[in-house]
């Protein structure tokens, strides 16, 4: 059986790489944490440690040229994943993306059940191969928090002290 499907193509740059790495470590800053970087099989970028001890695990993107959409778009497959971790592992997945110059963050495993329920086709304006179209969740800003003086000893939650 014959397919006229393209071959994939790598997803992440040396450059994406670095990028995140600038990034994860503003996190670890601000949440008073270590990072170490997954091997691909998890799907997410960093597990987040304390005394070695992992407390979260992070997805992590940069988005220089955003345009200050309404919602953020993230694979159905990254984002099931995350839920997957989150739920086996009883620790937050969080998703972490440098929109232009703010860093922002949002919890996949603590979003409304609504966000799932958007699941849409999506992906690149331009596909690059058959793989950059596909189930998509689309996260609204709303959601999102910045980054800077979300930190201490409590990792930060979209809950709120009361109900995490």
């Amino acid at each position: 059986m014959s397919t006229n499907r393209k071959a994939a193509i790598p997803r992440e740059s040396e450059l994406d790489r670095t990028n995140e790495a600038e990034i994860i470590t503003h996190v670890c800053a601000e949440w008073m944490c270590e990072h170490t970087k997954m091997p691909k099989k998890y799907s997410l970028d960093y597990a987040l440690t304390r005394n070695n001890l992992v407390v979260a695990y992070v997805e992590v993107k940069d988005r220089p040229s955003w345009k200050a959409y309404d919602t953020y778009m993230l694979s159905l497959y990254k984002f099931n994943r995350s839920l997957s971790l989150a739920a086996a592992q009883d620790r937050p997945c969080y998703f972490v993306a440098r929109l232009k110059d703010s860093i922002m963050w949002t919890v996949i495993s603590e979003l409304p059940r609504n966000v799932a329920e958007n699941t849409q086709i999506g992906g690149w304006g331009e596909p690059r191969d058959d793989d950059d179209i596909e189930p998509v969740v689309f996260i609204p800003i709303s959601y999102f928090r910045d980054l800077k003086g979300s930190g201490g000893v409590e990792l930060p939650t979209l809950l709120g002290k009361e109900a995490a």
